[in-house]
This record gives structure tokens, sequence and C-alpha cells, in this order.
């Protein structure tokens, strides 16, 4: 998904929509990016990742067996890793429903911070 505020677009997408990273180094101009469980097992979004200009996102959890997340290999991507311990690949985490939601507030938390540090205020 594309989010345009005023002259300001970015990148936003959850594991299949990971699959747009190459069409965001093609635009012609490099886009900053949210990717939610990213799919790191396929090499092409982890090149199109490892080609970005802008700020990226990664955000995936421990547990994902779906999407690959791998600490090392996303950390090599970008500075700006969020990770879940035991997250799988909803970012759900075990034992009672309140768990995952705290998660998901941590991980809106983290979005925040970088749509205001990284993109809208850091944008270059």
């Amino acid at each position: 998904m594309l989010c345009t505020t005023g002259h300001r677009t970015l990148v936003v997408g959850k594991s299949l929509g990971t699959l747009a990273a190459p069409l965001a180094a093609a635009i012609g101009r490099q886009l900053p990016g949210i990717w939610l469980t990213p799919l790191l097992n396929e090499r092409f979004v982890v090149n199109s990742l490892r080609r970005a200009s802008q700020p990226q996102l990664l955000i995936g959890g421990t547990a994902d067996q779906v999407g690959g997340w791998e600490p090392a290999l996303a950390r090599s991507l970008s500075p700006y890793v969020y990770e879940v311990p035991d997250g799988d690949h909803d970012l759900l985490v075990p034992g009672p429903l309140a768990n995952s939601a705290r998660v998901l507030g941590q991980v809106i938390t983290e979005v925040e911070w970088f749509l205001d540090k990284m993109v809208f205020t850091g944008w270059h």
C-alpha cells in the first residue's frame, strides 16, 4: 500500500505485500517503507530491501515460520528492526490474547516512532 501525505509517499506492506518491495525500488525514486513480517525467504524481496536508499522499518517475530524471519538478515538490511520475541507470522505470541494485544501496542508505538523520526522529520 502506498500512503501519501502531501508530497511524501511511503510504502507499507504485510507479508505478501512485501512482494511489492521490487516495485517500490523501481518507481524511479526510493521510498521509505514499513514491512510487517516481510518474506525474507524470498531473495528478490531481500535484494530489493538491500537496495533501498530511504529508511525501511522491518517488523517480524522470532517464531515466524512462514516468512522466514532471520534476525541477522533483517539487521543487515536496515538499522530499523523491531523484533517480537516468540511472535509468529501474525505477530501473535503464546499465552493469553492480552499478551498479543500488548505486542500490537508495541508494534504501533515503533511504527509511530519511525514515522515521526525517520519519515516525516528525517525525510530527505
